[in-house]
């Protein structure tokens, strides 16, 4: 192999010869493609010369075109092409690169297809930064972590978020363990696994109080309260919700108040404590009207419309519920306005009005969709297939079922279990 690589690379002067040298700032592998832009990034070059060099060692069989304008670079050549580049370049070139995905991983929403294409070369990056830039780092895995929560990708949060604790712990930076083990934890909990997660709440919360930082306090006790409420403990649940109300009560933050008040509410509702609950709901709307939150005014038209739902009180649920869906549309929150249409749809089905239940949630579906809303439309498709199911369409409801668990399984989400089971049912019923 060498043999051959002295053939090729003679074919190319000294700049192209550590220009090819230089593209192993990328890990090697087809399954950590690059793009043009970020080998310009590379090469600290324009991204018309970085096609133009690529296309170039592409036919020289140095790299190996990939669809949707990406390349890798084989496992097999990468040592051969380092011996090429001295380390202080290689040094330079892997911060630049670094310096280019921490700026698209930061651009989120705006670049999320380029993020889930090159995320192999990006954790790479991140990697880098850990050990050469503590600081940078920082940046770097809060903007991935934010990027993994937005898009639903629980199973990547957990590990990025787990080898940054871990990392912390054995350096012993107390205060960069605390930083991340509430995010690990919620990232835990939205993959079922509870048991993991309260630990690291409960080192959180010790952590808190042994640094006498009582924003952290709130937070970790409010977490653990909604570990215990989805455990169904929701005794329990109220009683951390309560203490960290207490603390935040005394901080005075107003958003950090209504946050944890609406959890005592939704804890209240799910005790069948209906007026207590009500008046928690109230109260938080309150809040929400003095902050000139209309979204938050919105979601909370959704959980007092339940309410009205739970206590029968049908026409007061669905008034609250357009109310909803009239603010979430003037705020122009398609995501907002896709789930008070869920609401509508789910009233209207248990109404027995499923033609206007099926407009309702096709609607919400094809919002979700529309935002690229990776979980999201998999609630909507089983609504709609448990319509299918209830009137007799047995076929369009399988469909449905196995869309929406075909979008729960790819996340790693634990509510595709409860789809398989309806899907199972439904092959028995058929």
């Amino acid at each position: 192999l060498m043999l051959v690589m002295k053939i090729v690379l003679s074919r190319f002067g000294g700049v192209q010869l550590k220009r090819a040298g230089l593209l192993t700032a990328f890990s090697a592998g087809s399954g950590a493609p690059f793009s043009v832009a970020a080998a310009g990034a590379c090469w600290d070059v324009s991204p018309e010369e970085a096609q133009r060099l690529l296309r170039m060692l592409a036919e020289a069989a140095l790299i190996q075109p990939m669809p949707g304008d990406l390349y890798s670079l084989h496992p097999a050549l990468f040592d051969p092409l380092r011996a090429q580049v001295e380390q202080h370049e290689l040094a330079q070139a892997a911060t630049r690169l670094r310096d280019h995905y921490l700026a698209l991983v930061e651009m989120a929403s705006g670049a999320r297809q380029q993020i889930d294409a090159e995320i192999g070369q990006i954790m790479a990056a991140y990697r880098h930064a850990s050990k050469a830039d503590p600081v940078l780092a920082s940046l770097f895995a809060d903007a991935l972590l934010s990027y993994f929560e937005q898009s639903g990708l629980w199973g990547s949060l957990v590990r990025l978020t787990t080898e940054t604790v871990n990392q912390a712990f054995e350096d012993g930076d107390v205060m960069r363990e605390h930083q991340y083990l509430n995010d690990l934890g919620f990232a835990l909990t939205m993959l079922g696994d509870l048991k993991e997660a309260r630990r690291h709440f409960e080192r959180s919360l010790r952590i808190s109080q042994s640094l006498s930082d009582p924003s952290s306090e709130a937070a970790a006790l409010n977490n653990i309260g909604a570990l215990l409420e989805r455990e169904g403990r929701y005794g329990d649940a109220e009683e951390y919700y309560r203490r960290s109300l207490s603390l935040r009560e005394t901080m005075g933050i107003r958003e950090d108040i209504v946050e944890t008040l609406n959890n005592v509410a939704g804890v209240l509702y799910r005790q069948k404590r209906w007026d207590d609950a009500l008046s928690s709901f109230q109260r938080v709307f309150d809040l929400f009207s003095e902050l000139g939150d209309r979204r938050g005014q919105a979601q909370t038209w959704l959980n007092i419309g339940t309410i009205y739902e739970a206590q029968g009180r049908d026409p007061e649920a669905l008034e609250a519920y357009q109310r909803s869906f009239a603010t979430f549309s003037n705020q122009s929150d398609e995501a907002g306005q896709a789930q008070a249409l869920n609401n509508i749809g789910v009233h209207y089905f248990n109404q027995g009005d499923m033609e206007r239940a099926l407009i309702c949630f096709r609607r919400s579906l094809t919002l979700k969709e529309r935002l690229t809303d990776r979980p999201g439309p998999a609630s909507t498709l089983n609504n709609i297939a448990l319509l299918h199911e209830r009137t007799g369409s047995l076929q369009l409801a399988l469909d449905h079922y196995q869309r929406s668990y075909r979008i729960l399984h790819a996340l790693g989400d634990p509510r595709a279990e409860v789809v398989q089971d309806n899907i199972e049912n439904l092959r028995r019923k058929m």
